[in-house]
């Protein structure tokens, strides 16, 4: 380090944080007016143990990352964590610090505060003096609305731009001061969103490189550059295209890895149109080699059910594709790739598939089918077509032990219920629901309030013509209904 005179730009910003209020967690970024203290001195998370600083003095050894900064009543030594190229945003309050450097020692340190002299000063008026409970009641009015119950990311429903809307409002706030910071901050990185406009199509490669590129940024924000959101992340709803996908999903799993709150978890893949069809091996077969215990939400495009298989303490299992009893194609997923959730996931309660298909024309026999996981009491959508379902099989579901509701999704070539209709394929939507039904009723210890079967359109895009059904006891019958019932696992 040469004896020339640095003139240093700090912009800093505190938070009192641990039971005492006594820990001051600063983050700083710097850079020289002549030149760079080091060739990543950009930005440094340190910790000191007085929240009082009046006097802030540095020294440091030449090409070493080891600071001491000392000051009354304060002595910290700190490990910067470099990130190169990354700015800090908005900070409330700017110090500067003119030093002489000599053989790597301070020869003199005299620090300015920015009050008064032009700069931004902490926010002490309007928002940021209004009380918590109005500060929640913000927050409330800033969430996007819950999805429709029975939508239930069923046909790719795309709420991500009211989420992703709701993010920027948070982040928007969180810069606007140094106690709204603290209050919004963390709910503006609650959800990772990350997805493509045109969802369900081809993805041309510029847009692809696009999603990988900000998926990859948003999980080291939150992975190495502050391990502090880290913890406040408890939703991802991402979109994986092929860029670089080998690299892209190593570093997605190992991230996923560090995100212990991290509970529910949608992913989406759509790749370009001239890659359909072309995967020689499993994209997502990095995920073996984790575990993700906290996640309960998951869902997922069948490539990528590999992933389910590390969650063992996964609650809700939506597959955004096909099941068939036999399939090679790459537009759906077969029984046997099912047959490892019953180990896997042994807590799993609910599991929801785009269609299944147990028509009897597909002479599936019962031994084919894989076993449920021991905890399932939901299962669907199993699609009713005009040949009916394979009682062999749906007797299977109905009697797994913890069973309690069965979906079933019409055929397309199907026309709706109308009352008094009698003809072929009502008796069949009748048989399917009133079969399942009382196989699950008979079973010992079942509640008969505890029983839900319902049916749906082949397509569920959440019209208001959208019709849904579920079986009467009564009646023997189907009862139309404005929404279906939510269950929370």
């Amino acid at each position: 380090m040469t004896t020339q005179l640095w003139a240093l730009h700090q912009k800093i910003e505190t938070r009192l944080a641990g039971a005492t209020g006594a820990e001051m967690h600063v983050a700083v970024q710097l850079w020289s007016e002549q030149a760079e203290l080091t060739p990543d001195a950009e930005h440094w998370l340190f910790t000191g143990d007085s929240a009082e600083v009046t006097r802030i003095s540095c020294r440091m050894s030449s090409g070493s990352e080891m600071w001491v900064v000392g000051g009354p009543g304060l002595g910290v030594k700190l490990t910067a964590a470099v990130d190169r190229g990354n700015n800090a945003g908005s900070w409330s309050r700017a110090l500067r610090l003119r030093r002489r450097w000599r053989e790597g020692a301070v020869v003199s340190t005299a620090m300015e505060a920015a009050e008064g002299k032009g700069r931004h000063n902490s926010n002490t008026a309007g928002l940021a003096l209004l009380p918590a409970e109005l500060l929640l009641e913000i927050v409330s009015w800033l969430h996007p609305p819950a999805p429709v119950a029975h939508r239930a990311h069923i046909d790719a429903l795309d709420s991500r731009a009211a989420e992703l809307t709701s993010i920027q409002a948070f982040c928007a706030l969180s810069r606007t001061s140094r106690r709204l910071r603290q209050f919004f901050l963390p709910y503006a990185w609650r959800q990772i969103v990350v997805y493509a406009p045109n969802n369900g199509g081809p993805l041309s490669r510029p847009l692809a490189q696009r999603l990988a590129t900000e998926l990859i940024e948003k999980l080291e924000t939150v992975v190495i550059r502050n391990k502090a959101l880290a913890a406040h992340v408890s939703s991802m709803d991402v979109t994986i295209g092929d860029y670089c996908e080998d690299k892209v999903l190593r570093e997605f799993m190992r991230s996923l890895s560090c995100l212990s709150n991290l509970t529910s978890l949608c992913v989406s893949t759509t790749p370009r149109r001239d890659y359909v069809g072309t995967r020689s091996k499993d994209p997502f077969e990095a995920a073996s080699a984790y575990k993700f215990p906290s996640i309960r939400r998951l869902t997922i495009a069948h490539v990528a059910i590999t992933l389910a298989w590390s969650c063992p303490n996964l609650r809700k299992l939506t597959i955004s594709s096909s099941v068939l009893p036999q399939s090679d194609t790459f537009g759906s997923l077969s029984f046997a790739s099912l047959a490892p959730l019953a180990k896997s996931t042994p807590h799993l309660r609910s599991l929801f598939c785009v269609s299944i298909s147990l028509q009897t024309e597909s002479r599936t026999r019962a031994n084919k089918f894989p076993g449920l996981p021991p905890a399932l009491e939901e299962f669907g959508l199993i699609t009713i077509g005009r040949a009916g379902v394979d009682p062999t099989l749906l007797k299977r579901i109905a009697d797994h032990p913890s069973m309690r509701r069965i979906h079933f999704r019409k055929d397309s070539a199907f026309e709706w219920l109308a009352p008094g209709r009698i003809d072929t394929e009502a008796a069949v939507l009748r048989k399917a629901g009133r079969y399942v039904q009382e196989n699950m009723m008979m079973k010992p210890g079942v509640d008969a309030a505890d029983v839900y079967v319902t049916l749906r359109p082949a397509s569920d895009r959440g019209t208001s013509q959208s019709k849904f059904y579920e079986f009467d006891s009564g009646g023997k019958d189907w009862v139309r209904v404005e929404q279906l019932k939510e269950f929370e696992h």
